[in-house]
């Protein structure tokens, strides 16, 4: 959850602007980290304009939430970076990247199955015995 705090008015809250998914905060993720002998948790699916963020509550060093995100550009409207985690001789390194531009689009965003079949059925019309 957004919160400089990671306070929530309970141990879990729904997620009413997805409509699935819940929020947590700092009791109930210090309780699970500490339960499953973790340092962390890395989450996706949450565009962040960087690509990636680190949250840390109650003075830990190490971030409590990762959250990372790799599609550059998200829906072509974002134009937020993209990121990915790289394990590497036991450290972490987060590597943003930047959006290109499409190269290419077929007409009316169609699928290249969609606009190939009206050539295909004209070939195998022609083909035919």
């Amino acid at each position: 959850m957004d919160s400089n705090t990671g306070e929530l008015e309970s141990d879990y809250v729904a997620n009413s602007q997805r409509g699935c998914s819940y929020f947590f905060g700092t009791n109930s993720l210090s309780s699970f980290l500490t339960k499953n002998k973790l340092l962390s948790v890395i989450r996706g699916h949450e565009v962040q304009l960087e690509g990636y963020r680190m949250q840390s509550w109650k003075s830990k060093s190490f971030p409590q939430v990762i959250t990372i995100f790799s599609a550059a550009n998200y829906c072509d409207s974002y134009n937020n970076k993209g990121a990915v985690i790289k394990f590497e001789n036991n450290s972490l390194n987060i590597q943003q990247f930047h959006f290109n531009q499409h190269p290419y689009y077929l007409p009316n965003f169609m699928n290249l199955f969609e606009w190939s079949m009206p050539f295909v059925s004209e070939k195998s019309r022609l083909t035919s015995f």
